[in-house]
Parts: C-alpha cells; sequence; structure tokens
C-alpha cells in the first residue's frame, strides 16, 4: 500500500467484480433487480433484504424519453463499464504508485458503474463505503429520502451525460488524484518567509462548485466525502454528487491521517443544484461542452471537530499545530493560486473561525500560496477575521515565525478566557443546585 493512509483491500474489490448474463431492465423495479443480481458475488444474499425504494421511485418518474435514454442507451454502457473494469483490473491501478494515480474519464465511468451496481462487498463501518446501496435505502424520513432522491437525480446526470459522451475526446481527460503527506513539520517558530494576507469575500460562491481558475477546498470528513452515498448533504457532500468523479477518491483512501490531504484535478461538474443540507435540490445538468462544466481542482483536508470537547480544547498547541500540519498538506499540493477557502471546521465542529483563518494563511504563507477566504455571506465571520487576521493591509507584513507567536500568543489568551468563562459557568451551577437543596 502507498503513503501512510489507509487503503481498501483491492484485490478483494477486483475479484468481486461479476460477469453475467443480466435480466433485462425497463424500469426502476427491473434496474434494483439487476443491481442485487450484479451485488451477489460480492455480498452473498445480503443486498437481496435491502430496500432500494428510492432509486426505485426516482427510475419510474423519469419522462418516457428519458426512460428510452437511460435504461436503453446508458444502463447498457454502465454493464459494459462493470465487464471493462474487471478484465483490465481497473482497482489495481490505486497500487501502482504510492501517491499519485491518474484516470481517463472513461475509467472513472466503468468503476463507478461497480458502485452503482453495488459490485463491492459491503463493509459494516463507514470507512470503506463504496457501493450507492445506502443511497439508494428509503428511512421513511421525508428530510433524508428526499435529499437522496436529489442526490440520485444527480448520479443519474452523470452516468446520462457521461454514456453520451462515452466515446468523444472529452472522456479520454484525464483525472488525477495526489496524496500530499507532511512527514517533518515546518519550523514554524523559525520560518522567515512573509505572510500573505487572506483575500475576504462576503458575499458566497456556490458551495458544490470548485471556481474557475482557482482551487476549491473541500471541508472534508476524515473519510474523504463524507455522507455523500448516504444523507448528508452539506459542504463536501455536494460538491462530490455534482462532481461524482471525485467519489473515486474513496477508493485512494479509506480514512486519511493528521498528516495528508488529497488533491484532485481534472475534474468536471454534472450537475447544477440550489440549497444546502435539508433544501438540497437537483436542478438540472451541466453539458460537457459548457464552461461551467469545465475542469477543476479540489484538495480535500479535514478539521478536527471539537463539537464533544472542552471549549478551550482547540487552543491547546498540539492541536494547533495538527491543523496547521493538515492545512500545510493540502496549500503545498495545489499547483494553482488562488485557492478558495473558508470557515473549515467552523461549523458543526465548532471550530473558532478567527483561529482556524490564521492557521489557514500561515500554512498558505509557508506552502507559497494565495488564499481566498470565502465567508458564505456571514458579516460575523468577516467581521472578526478582518479585526484580528492580517487581512488586506497595506504595510509589509512580518515574517511567518512573528505570526506563529502572535497565534501562540492569541490561543494563550483564547484558552485563558474560556478556562475562566467555564469556572465561572459551574460555579453558578454549583450555587443554582445548592439553592435548590436549601428549598
Amino acid at each position: 500500500m502507498f503513503g501512510d493512509g489507509q487503503q481498501q483491500d483491492y484485490k478483494k474489490l477486483q475479484e468481486t467484480l461479476v460477469r453475467s448474463s443480466d435480466p433485462a431492465v425497463k424500469n426502476g423495479h427491473d434496474l434494483v433487480n439487476l443491481i442485487r443480481f450484479k451485488s451477489s458475488k460480492a455480498n452473498s444474499s445480503s443486498m437481496w433484504s435491502k430496500n432500494l425504494d428510492l432509486l426505485v421511485e426516482v427510475a419510474n418518474k423519469l419522462t418516457g424519453a428519458e426512460k428510452t435514454r437511460f435504461f436503453g442507451g446508458t444502463i447498457p454502457l454502465m454493464k459494459e463499464g462493470v465487464d471493462f473494469a474487471k478484465s483490465t483490473n481497473l482497482v489495481g491501478k490505486f497500487t501502482t504508485n504510492k501517491d499519485h494515480v491518474t484516470f481517463s474519464r472513461q475509467e472513472i465511468f466503468n468503476l463507478l458503474s461497480c458502485c452503482f451496481f453495488c459490485c463491492f462487498p459491503e463493509s459494516k463501518g463507514k470507512d470503506k463505503l463504496l457501493n450507492f446501496s445506502t443511497l439508494f435505502e428509503k428511512r421513511d424520513n421525508w428530510k433524508s429520502d428526499s435529499v437522496q432522491k436529489e442526490k440520485i437525480k444527480c448520479l443519474l446526470n452523470y452516468f446520462n451525460l457521461a454514456s453520451q459522451y462515452y466515446r468523444e475526446d472529452v472522456m479520454k481527460e484525464t483525472v488525477n488524484l495526489t496524496r500530499s503527506i507532511v512527514r517533518q513539520d515546518p519550523d514554524w517558530s523559525n520560518s522567515k518567509i512573509p505572510t500573505v494576507s487572506p483575500q475576504l469575500i462576503l458575499s458566497g460562491i456556490a458551495v458544490g462548485v470548485p471556481a474557475s481558475g482557482m482551487c476549491r477546498v473541500d471541508f472534508a470528513n476524515k473519510r474523504i466525502g463524507g455522507g455523500v452515498l448516504a444523507t448528508g448533504s452539506l459542504q463536501e457532500e455536494i460538491m462530490f454528487i455534482t462532481c461524482p468523479e471525485l467519489i473515486i477518491a474513496r477508493f485512494f483512501s479509506s480514512e486519511m491521517k493528521d498528516n495528508e490531504a488529497i488533491f484532485v484535478s481534472g475534474l468536471r461538474q454534472y450537475s447544477l443544484h440550489q440549497g444546502y443540507a435539508e433544501s438540497f435540490k437537483c436542478t438540472g445538468f451541466l453539458d460537457l461542452r459548457s464552461p461551467e462544466s469545465f475542469c477543476h481542482r479540489v484538495v480535500a483536508m479535514d478539521a478536527l471537530d471539537f463539537s464533544n470537547q472542552p471549549s478551550w480544547y482547540q487552543y491547546e498547541k498540539h492541536n494547533v499545530d495538527r491543523e496547521l500540519r493538515k492545512a500545510y498538506a493540502a496549500f503545498s499540493a495545489v499547483d494553482v493560486m488562488p485557492i478558495l477557502s473558508g470557515n473549515w471546521g467552523g461549523g458543526c465542529f465548532q471550530g473558532d473561525p478567527v483561529l482556524k483563518a490564521k492557521i489557514q494563511m500561515l500554512a498558505a504563507s509557508e506552502a507559497g500560496k494565495i488564499i481566498h477566504y470565502d465567508c458564505f455571506g456571514k458579516t460575523e465571520i468577516q467581521n472578526a477575521v478582518l479585526l484580528n487576521v492580517n487581512c488586506n493591509r497595506k504595510e509589509t507584513v512580518g515574517n511567518l515565525c512573528e505570526e506563529y507567536l502572535s497565534l501562540l500568543e492569541y490561543c494563550k489568551d483564547a484558552d485563558a478566557k474560556q478556562k475562566a468563562d467555564f469556572g465561572n459557568k459551574q460555579n453558578r451551577n454549583k450555587k443554582r443546585n445548592q439553592n435548590g437543596m436549601l428549598k
């Protein structure tokens, strides 16, 4: 295996790809039966007990012309793709190089066809989730079911478009995946590199669209892709489902380590969307000849989750250094400027936006990159970053070591304040409890 990340068992994946006489497919129910048939070697009889009802609902609501195209043209090519993946040992390509692999769009189509037909072993954990079966399952929760159906529509857009252009040059273009590993941290406290101030964007750029000429940061789950193949529909999941070629990164790494990030270039966007989380909707497709579909870059880096930790925990030096290491691994891998980032780890992971902006500024400066910091329309984040981070200053900024020491001082102050606030809260609760006992 390559790098320090946890990898898939590629030999086992390859052995489960199967070529057989397949049943005819004319509607959603036939399609589900085909999936169960194709997955039988990899998953024994387990797939027959699963409900894949959301896929049935989406497929059966296709118009007459859409059904003809999907069942008559796309599905047969997807079945060929499964056979091709087996005969050429596509999953074996992930073992050929330690930290870089290249696939044509045709090859990715073939691999994702295997995922669609659930040709890989089902994992008990989330770390090796490759098959689409979990996405196809109905949960009788209208919110999650609605989101999953919209994501299925995005996948159908992808397979229809990729099959339409399968024999053309656009599908011979390549997608590159690179694992970036930091084996020794930069000497932050002695670095003489000038810091580069982040450029703030208040208006917000569409979540799922890597901006043209930029590399967008994927606020990743350590299991890259997060809940893209389940109920999730936040920044990472939207990015992956509108650009499904990103999904093959799940073959590349089961779980990212603290010292690694994953850079993917050559991506195209296939679906349009609106909304976020429970309001996510697939609103159409992007033709591969459209300028908006053009090749994009994404770098995935996972933040620490502080949601279940004491409020001061994120300010401890070992956590700050971990986040610096992760951001540096990501930014040093990117081959273009600027890099479009934002409030990384600041949502449900409850990271301090100022702290994360400072960390990203230092890591980008050390990597020789420029950060465009997207505030997604949140003026409170913009104001906090403007007040506390080197933003848009006219004068020459200091050496990176000075900013690192300033970062540690910020953490020291924040740590003391958080602990004091926590102590005061504990005292108030203690007095409240004592008063209650007296009564």
